[in-house]
């Protein structure tokens, strides 16, 4: 019943083989490294980051966007954002979206539409950061870029206000991406 369907995955299969060179983890390191100043840092104790932030800590802004339902546009997703300092302060966001009840637009416009409520919702969360909590360091989890993109206004507004008090905003990548 499912022979030819098999016979043709397989080719699909075989094709896809010769389209992309297999590299092994250690030659992608070997080119990495070549090119870069890799190096491992080491986690800081609570007393190094003490001693590095002058007692004020340092905060991480994170967020993240978990879908319940079906296909486009028969889902619902809750968007949260969380500030959180090494000194136990934490502002914590959400938001529901349901694309059901949107412009209709397509799924494209709607994963532009998800990630840009996700990125307001952090600068949000890293806005009162800056105004409440005791650090001058800022962690925002991932690249500062995407948020001149998605809401280049509430960006602007917190690179001016942090700038003001003195505080710094830097990006935290955890991993290299690979794209065929």
């Amino acid at each position: 019943m499912f022979e030819g369907f098999k016979v043709k995955l397989s080719e699909i299969n075989e094709r896809l083989k010769g389209q992309v060179e297999r590299v092994s983890k250690r030659e992608v390191e070997s080119i990495i490294n070549d090119f870069s100043n890799k190096f491992k840092l080491k986690r800081l104790s609570d007393e190094d980051i003490k001693r590095v932030t002058k007692g004020f800590g340092i905060i991480g802004v994170d967020g993240s966007i978990n879908n319940f339902g079906g296909l486009y546009p028969h889902y619902i997703s809750i968007v949260q954002a969380l500030a959180k300092s090494t000194l136990n302060e934490s502002y914590f966001l959400q938001d529901v979206y349901a694309p059901l009840f949107e412009e209709e637009d397509g799924q494209l416009k709607d994963e532009q539409r998800r990630r840009s409520r996700m990125s307001r919702l952090e600068l949000e969360a890293a806005s009162y950061a800056v105004d409440n909590f005791k650090s001058d360091i800022i962690l925002l989890d991932g690249s500062l870029m995407h948020y001149g993109i998605d809401c280049p206004i509430e960006w602007q507004d917190l690179k001016e206000k942090a700038i003001k008090k003195g505080k710094s905003l830097l990006e935290l990548r955890r991993r290299l991406r690979q794209r065929i």
